[in-house]
């Protein structure tokens, strides 16, 4: 058996999520969604926001919305499960993906939006 060298855990964890074609968050983040009522997108992302803040403070590393200073918003293929799509962006978007990038947004009708997204905690 050949034994691997890296020359750092994270080196290694990624090496491993590239042998199993996944893509890993590496320590300090978490995933959240939030069903949020507003007059437009940001009216809900901004309650959503001042919401976290007040639920879990200022800090930051909330594992919430609050850690996120905007959002993008995405469409559902009409040939996908919302849910999927969800999971599908949480894993593969270059914005949603990342703990310290902006949130997903769908709007899901009558003064609905959910968001969702990495966050750091």
């Amino acid at each position: 058996m050949k034994e691997l060298k890296f020359a750092s855990i994270d080196d290694g964890l990624q090496y491993l999520a590239d042998l199993v074609g996944k893509k890993i968050m590496i320590a300090g983040g978490t995933t959240f969604e939030e069903i949020v009522e507003g007059k437009s997108a940001r009216d809900a992302f901004d309650k959503a926001v001042k919401q976290a803040r007040f639920e879990y403070g200022h800090g930051g590393y909330t594992g919430s919305i609050a850690e996120k200073d905007g959002f993008v918003m995405l469409k559902v293929p009409a040939d996908e499960d919302k849910d999927d799509f969800i999971e599908r962006m949480l894993d593969d978007h270059p914005e949603v993906s990342d703990k310290w990038g902006k949130a997903g947004c769908i709007d899901l009708g009558g003064g609905k939006y959910q968001f969702f997204g990495w966050a750091s905690s």
